[in-house]
């Protein structure tokens, strides 16, 4: 009787140090997989953004920006009412103040700063910065993205 117990409680060690071993085999491999996944998830995130940015630098060369841009002038002197705006253009869209200008009968600023298009306006009297960026946009689009659904808001 004594050798048999002994036997089984032999038995009962030797199966859970096995399933703890499976166990931490399992787990270390469950590491791995979600680091592969993230690492991937990334990859995939970065191309993403890439081909939006690339999207984003041709529309800039459409005449539909152009009147995109107007309707943003339009809605900043707007909401500014009889408020003094400030309205910037990012710098790679310098050649297009004057038209715009002309177009929207409002002074525009060419910002130092290139940030991908749009516009940004401040209203100094009220302390409101405006900011309607493509860059400042796409890098909320990159901070809110997740793959399980797209945004955070979606």
């Amino acid at each position: 009787y004594e050798m048999t117990s002994s036997l089984v409680g032999s038995e009962m060690c030797i199966r859970d140090s096995v399933r703890r071993e499976v166990n931490k085999a399992l787990s270390a491999e469950q590491i791995t997989l979600k680091r592969d996944w993230s690492l991937r998830q990334n990859e995939l995130k970065e191309s993403l953004f890439a081909e939006v940015k690339d999207k984003v630098v041709k529309f800039t060369s459409t005449p539909e920006y152009q009147d995109y841009l107007c309707r943003r002038i339009k809605e900043a002197k707007d909401f500014a009412e009889d408020d003094e705006i400030q309205i910037y253009l990012s710098a790679g869209d310098k050649e297009l103040a004057d038209a715009l200008s002309a177009k929207t009968g409002c002074t525009l600023l060419v910002s130092s700063e290139d940030f991908l298009g749009g516009i940004r306006a401040e209203i100094p009297g009220k302390n409101i910065l405006i900011d309607n960026s493509f860059a400042t946009n796409l890098a909320a689009m990159r901070k809110e993205f997740k793959f399980d659904g797209g945004l955070n808001h979606e």
